[in-house]
């Protein structure tokens, strides 16, 4: 105990010393296979089936392109031979705009936030034609913004994009050629030549770009996304023909960390034109690469897609797709799950269906004579739960955002399905999660699975984020204990925004943690002059002190205000206008010793995170009395818990461990870590803040 007491001095020594969208966040499709590392996966699960034809629109045709949606903008584009770029009305196929290109298009589009000088961030739509060319769109109007030219080979892919810059493959001449183009100002920032020619879009890993190639020479390449630099012996002594026609999947709940926890290589699967599909492991900053597995598939057919689960931990599934054929394996050792066979039907290498996982199902374009069907199978053992047969066949690969699922057919027609809300008394939603960490950062995950979403880091600073909440209008709220500031973040794409006031704004001084109050007010603990700040919910402007306490960590409002005393080891609460109430935990009660995050549970009472003495104690929610310990001393790797957030499951920061871990909150056992060590790339993680996404 004494050793923890010392511990909790130096750390505060050290800190010292220097309105939702039109459907839910995250579950769409903006580009060509769900996201720029081409997973092709939504954990969140669709409607029950039956799936119903809610719209069917006829474009031009033929039509070789797959829709993408950009819910920011609620518009669904779709491209076709027509030379045609539709902008539709996601929820209805009403047409809002045209683009007329250049060429014909075969690839899909890329909607991107793409940030600016300001810490705000524009959205931006990209499209490649037949030809070559690459356009910048206004995804409002469809007006042009810039163009590259290309160079007038037919064959292209589509765009994909990382850190600023868009990425794509074009023909030039009898070869192909990977260019970069400053997503802002269209300048070419560099260009890498292959032997053959490929219409396989790049796909962004964690610091590299893999590309397919296919056929003939190395098949499979490893780029640096900076400079275009071929890591030319990567896998030279396993293939030397039989090219691929997908670029791989980057498995990023697998990436390899070293001793410091510092990202050093990543797993990737990739699939060849004769059924072999494989897991490499492929360092960074280095050409070699080493084989974990290798899988012959029945039958040897080309691999024309490959979809993977996310967030999932051993329950995480790789569906590779054939001409003939859709297969389940285990990404950890290649193990087939089950196979689905189709027949065979000659469909056109420059553009396959490739599938798309919803939840526990994986939908599937299965080809036909004349016609094709999309259709829906169980991840778990292939069982078809739902199909529809389309009107002609379709080249298109399904496209997910919302509750909508998306597919277009070669006649040039559109159509979206969707259905009932499962009939489940507890309906899975979206849960995204929130948790400060430094150094200056706020890491945004799926707060069922784990799964990294985006980073909050202010463009400038270096001091540690303490505490967060979600504030009106799309922000959240952040409180930076050595600049004495709030600081204001966009919650959807990441960006800075500002400084909700001047930093030590009323004298705050060390601001810890902070709430809104009923009345929309900000609440701020102000740890080094023993303060509750409070400040206009709307201006920043300061509006008095609020009410005295010796050591503030952490706040919570519950009709009225409730303080976690760490110099008192207490909880006192307040009222509404600041008139103390007493302690409502008194000093030191069931063993509390540094009380920081708490909150009020389903029922009625209240959790508290006991950092001194690695526990999570449990306190009547009417009269503070104690009522025992949720979380044992140490239970589960438990070390410095700081925050907590409790529904179904009770989760906890623990500063010491640089984890998230979880436990039932009835019974206290330990369910495992949601976020670990290394690949949440948490560093002494602090306040910890959860949201449900509802649809409309």
């Amino acid at each position: 105990m004494k050793n923890k007491h010392i511990l909790l001095i130096i750390i505060v020594g050290i800190l010292s010393a220097h309105l939702d969208p039109a459907r839910s966040l995250g579950q769409s499709w903006p580009v060509e296979r769900g996201d720029p590392s081409h997973r092709a996966s939504i954990n969140g699960d669709p409607p029950a089936f039956p799936l119903s034809l809610k719209w069917k629109v006829e474009l031009e045709g033929p039509m070789y392109s797959s829709p993408v949606v950009q819910l920011s903008q609620d518009n669904l584009y779709i491209g076709s031979d027509a030379q045609k770029l539709w902008a539709l009305n996601p929820s209805t196929g009403e047409i809002r705009w045209v683009f007329e290109a250049a060429g014909m298009i075969w690839s899909c589009a890329a909607a991107i936030s793409i940030p600016d000088n300001t810490g705000g961030s524009i959205e931006m739509l990209f499209v490649t034609t037949e030809g070559g060319w690459l356009y910048s769109l206004d995804p409002t109007s469809g007006a042009e913004i810039w163009h590259v030219e290309g160079q007038g080979g037919p064959f292209v892919s589509s765009p994909n994009y990382s850190e600023g810059k868009v990425f794509y493959m074009y023909q030039k001449m009898v070869s192909s050629e990977l260019r970069a183009v400053d997503a802002t100002t269209g300048q070419i920032l560099w260009e890498t030549a292959s032997s053959n020619v490929s219409t396989a879009p790049p796909v962004v890993g964690q610091n590299t770009l893999y590309l397919g190639i296919l056929g003939g020479g190395q098949c499979f390449k490893a780029i640096d996304p900076d400079t275009g630099y071929i890591r030319e012996n990567l896998l030279a002594d396993y293939w030397t023909s039989d090219g691929t026609l997908t670029s791989g999947i980057p498995d990023m709940d697998r990436t390899v960390y070293d001793s410091d926890c510092t990202c050093v290589s990543e797993r990737v699967y990739i699939g060849m034109k004769n059924g072999v599909i494989s897991s490499i492991e492929i360092p960074y900053n280095a050409d070699e690469s080493e084989y974990e597995w290798e899988t012959v598939l029945e039958s040897p057919d080309k691999i024309t897609g490959l979809a993977l689960t996310a967030g999932r931990g051993a329950g995480n599934v790789l569906v590779a797709a054939q001409f003939d054929a859709l297969q389940a394996l285990n990404p950890s050792s290649g193990r087939v799950l089950w196979r689905l066979s189709f027949p065979a039907v000659s469909l056109r290498n420059r553009k396959t269906p490739q599938p798309a996982i919803w939840g526990d199902f994986v939908f599937h374009v299965v080809p036909g004579t004349g016609t094709s069907r999309l259709a829906a199978f169980s991840l778990l053992d292939g069982t078809e739960e739902w199909s529809f047969d389309l009107d002609t066949g379709s080249y298109s690969s399904p496209a997910i955002a919302g509750d909508y699922i998306y597919i277009a057919d070669e006649a040039g027609k559109v159509y979206a399905f969707s259905g009932e809300q499962r009939n489940d008394p507890y309906p899975v939603r979206p849960l995204h999660m929130w948790v400060a960490s430094k150094p200056n950062a706020v890491r945004q995950y799926d707060g069922r699975t784990g799964f990294h979403i985006r980073d909050y880091v202010h463009p400038t600073i270096s001091g540690r984020p303490w505490d967060l909440t979600l504030g009106t209008g799309g922000l959240i709220y952040v409180s930076y204990f050595e600049s004495d500031a709030v600081k204001r973040f966009n919650r959807y794409n990441g960006n800075y925004v500002d400084d909700f006031f001047l930093p030590g704004t009323g004298g705050l001084d060390g601001p810890t943690g902070l709430r809104f109050g009923p009345d929309g007010d900000l609440y701020v603990g102000s740890l080094w002059n023993h303060r509750i700040k409070r400040y206009d919910g709307q201006t920043g402007a300061y509006k008095g002190d609020f009410a005295a306490v010796a050591g503030p960590t952490w706040l919570c409002w519950l009709d009225d205000l409730y303080v976690s005393n760490s110099h008192a080891d207490s909880i006192q609460r307040f009222d509404p206008s600041g008139q103390p109430k007493g302690n409502f935990v008194s000093p030191g009660s069931g063993g509390l010793y540094y009380p920081y995050g708490m909150a009020f549970a389903a029922d009625h009472n209240l959790y508290v995170a006991s950092f001194g003495t690695d526990e999570i104690k449990c306190y009547d929610g009417t009269t503070g009395a104690f009522i025992g310990n949720v979380v044992t001393a140490g239970s589960g790797g438990l070390d410095g818990p700081v925050d907590l957030q409790v529904d179904d499951v009770l989760r906890v920061t623990s500063y010491l461990t640089n984890e998230v871990k979880q436990y039932d909150p009835g019974t206290g056992e330990y369910l495992g870590n949601l976020l670990e060590a290394c690949n949440a790339e948490l560093n002494r993680p602090m306040g910890i803040r959860l949201i449900l996404i509802f649809n409309p």
